[in-house]
Formats: structure tokens, sequence, C-alpha cells
């Protein structure tokens, strides 16, 4: 009888060993999964106007690269004003109405009593935005579908010469 377990016991492994690999491989399995990571953009961002490289008024001007902000250089003209319609726009290409805030650089020189940025919707203003005020900032509303052209009047006082009237500024985007 011991003779006889020996001759089963290997055939008996050898079972065991096959039937423990087919399980195996009957709850191993392979799958391809497909993973998309994509940037959501900002539901609004800033667009040059017609006079945004306009020469004439801007030493520089620069959109961010996720246009949300710009930054410029107006080139200062000594006891003069200006008032440059269409320098950036702003369009909300969704669906719902969105809440927009403007955050600016403060302009801090006695010799630019006025710089303001005049924001419009079919030429009806829709809010205004002063540099001169320690923490220039507005907020306002954008439906769907609507486009707000930004104006800017800027005045700087005479006797205000380009070394002590440099009017650069930063102007920032927040949307909820």
């Amino acid at each position: 009888m011991t003779q006889g377990l020996r001759v089963h016991t290997p055939l008996l492994i050898a079972t065991l060993i096959g039937l423990s690999l087919a399980a195996t491989a009957g709850i191993t399995w392979s799958t391809q999964t497909n993973v998309q990571a994509h940037a959501t953009d900002p539901p609004l961002v800033f667009e040059a106007g017609d006079n945004a490289d306009n020469p004439r008024w801007f030493k520089s001007f620069e959109i961010s690269d996720d246009n949300t902000s710009f930054t410029a250089e107006i080139i200062p003209r000594a006891g003069a004003g200006a008032h440059v319609e269409d320098v950036v726009r702003l369009t909300n290409d969704n669906a719902q109405q969105r809440y927009v805030t403007l955050e600016g650089t403060p302009i801090d020189n006695e010799h630019i009593p006025t710089f303001e940025w005049t924001l419009t919707d079919d030429d009806e203003t829709v809010t205004t935005l002063d540099h001169t005020q320690p923490d220039p900032s507005t907020t306002f509303t954008l439906p769907p579908n609507e486009t707000v052209t930004f104006a800017i009047t800027v005045q700087t006082e005479p006797g205000a010469g380009k070394h002590n009237a440099g009017i650069s500024f930063t102007l920032s985007l927040e949307v909820t």
C-alpha cells in the first residue's frame, strides 16, 4: 500500500499543480485603459484689441500665456491726455453668466492725475477701473455671449517728463 501511494502521489501532485495553474490563469486578465489629461482653459480670457500694440500709445504690451492678465507700458506725453479705444476685449463664450473681478497695479505718481479704464458693451459703460486709487479693482457681471471692450484714459500734467511719469501697469482677471 505504501508502494501504491508513491505511484499515485506524483500524479496527485501534478494534478493539483495543474489545477492551481488553471485557477491562476482563470483569474488573471489583461485590460487596456485610456486616460486623457488636459488643462481646462479659463472661462474668459483677455484678447488684444485693435490698439493694443499701437506704438503711438504703448511702449510695450503683453498678454500672459494663460490670457488672464496683461502688462503694458504707456508712452508718457507731458501735459497731454489720451483716450485710446479698443485696447483689450473680454468675451464670455460660455452658456452661463460670469462674475468678473479686475485688479490693477496702483499708479502712484503725482504727475498722472488720471489713469482709468472704461469697459463698454455696445457703447454702454459696464464699469470703470481707476489705477490712481490705492487698490484699483472692480467687479461686474458678464452675460453669456457678450464682449466688453476696454478703453483707457490717461492724463499727465504739464512739466511731467519721461523720467518722472513712467506708466507701467498690470491688470489681472479673476472669473467665477
